[in-house]
């Protein structure tokens, strides 16, 4: 039992540690800007998902009407624009970034769905029973994984592919050429895992 409250309190510390690294990016001034604004996205999203781990395992979205309502409406784990992130994150670095980046986030919509469906539910514009929905959305989750999974990994083998164009810088540029390859190595390591 010791084991699993530390586990939920290294999550919850490494959560509020990503919300303040992510804060501390967002206030960077300079040539960095626009890749601090990507990698402080990337870093939110982690740490939301690690919030709504830690609030599954300490039963916290269960102990109230309330919070159990909010686990419904709040998108915990938003999984599509990681990919996109990584992938804008790694070209920002090289100042080549597409001016219309905006459309890699359009399949965020696959994340957000069932939020969608317990707003409309609350709302009384969705006339079902909560386990009918929340059955559908339990299974809806399991087969979006699919798309979320694919996604990450095109833009991680993009990200690499990119990084590959860029070995024959010197210098600074060499050392954070290796920097972004190991970034997306781990990023890759995650995804062979899941």
């Amino acid at each position: 039992m010791a084991t699993n409250s530390l586990l939920t309190l290294i999550i919850l510390v490494g959560a509020i540690q990503g919300f303040i690294v992510a804060g501390i990016l967002l206030s960077s001034k300079g040539k960095t800007k626009l890749p601090n604004r990507f990698l402080a996205a990337l870093i939110v999203l982690i740490s939301i998902a690690s919030l709504g781990v830690y609030l599954m395992l300490t039963g916290v979205k269960y102990t109230s009407a309330t919070w159990m309502t909010i686990s419904q409406v709040v998108p915990f784990f938003i999984i599509m624009p990681i990919g996109p992130l990584v992938y804008l994150y790694v070209r920002s670095f090289s100042n080549s970034v597409p001016k219309n980046y905006a459309v890699h986030f359009a399949p965020v919509m696959i994340d957000v769905v069932p939020q969608i469906l317990f707003i409309l539910f609350f709302s009384g514009i969705l006339p079902t029973s909560f386990n009918t929905l929340n059955s559908f959305v339990d299974a809806y989750d399991t087969y979006a994984d699919i798309p979320r999974w694919a996604s990450v990994t095109f833009y991680l083998v993009l990200s690499w592919r990119f990084l590959k164009t860029l070995n024959h810088k010197r210098g600074d540029e060499f050392k954070r050429v290796q920097w972004l390859k190991q970034f997306v190595t781990v990023f890759l390591w995650f995804q062979v895992v899941w």
